[in-house]
């Protein structure tokens, strides 16, 4: 009967003693790899999100790609004020793309010559108003927005279109009709009856003003 009672207790110890043995896991093979890129400076010409004529075809990291002339028709001696004339399809403005990487910032200005006729006989003292316009963009990030201010051109370069450090990433037009308001001519009721031409001279800058 002892030999009984010892056999069982040396089973029991036995059984216990195993399940207490913890099971050790296979260990996971792991391993690291790189990825690399090197963003660089764009310099192609750039696609017009608005449809602004005519494109400049400029190439470049920072760059006009497109302004708009202004025609304002003929205008009878007593109409003080005239808007100007909006091509079939397409749209007052001016678009600029920022290719550089670098969240610098930049400026827009324009400035405008003197109205003359042809033979440059006769000035034309009538002044260009350009509204603050619609702002657009095919950049990602619609909030580091550029932004468009109101000008009355003269001969001294004013800011038309401007973003400060870190915004205006991408490509940003500048609907100059685009919030309701119109590009518009003044016109004063001594002017001389003739065809008077100007040139408008927009500047872009490496940074904000």
């Amino acid at each position: 009967m002892k030999a009984i009672k010892t056999t069982a207790c040396l089973a029991l110890m036995v059984s216990a003693t195993a399940i207490a043995t913890p099971a050790f896991a296979e260990q996971a093979s792991t391993a690291a790899s790189k990825a690399n890129v090197e963003i660089i400076a764009g310099d192609d010409t750039n696609e017009i999100i608005d449809p602004i004529d005519p494109p400049t075809g400029n190439k470049g990291p920072l760059v006009i790609d497109a302004a708009s002339s202004f025609q304002f028709g003929k205008i009878k001696l007593g109409t003080l004020k005239k808007d100007a004339e909006v091509p079939e399809g397409k749209q007052l403005g001016i678009q600029v793309t920022d290719k550089r990487g670098t969240g610098a910032g930049w400026t827009l200005l324009a400035s405008i010559t003197e109205f003359e006729n042809a033979d440059k006989t006769k000035t034309l003292k009538g002044s260009v108003k350009i509204p603050a316009g619609k702002v657009n963009t095919s950049a990602s990030d619609s909030s580091k927005a550029a932004v468009a201010s109101e000008i009355t051109l003269n001969s001294t370069a004013g800011t038309v279109f401007s973003a400060t450090k870190d915004n205006g990433m991408g490509s940003w037009s500048d609907l100059f009709e685009g919030n309701g308001q119109k590009v518009e001519l003044s016109v004063p009721s001594d002017a001389y009856v003739a065809a008077y031409e100007a040139t408008i001279n927009w500047s872009l800058q490496d940074a904000p003003k």
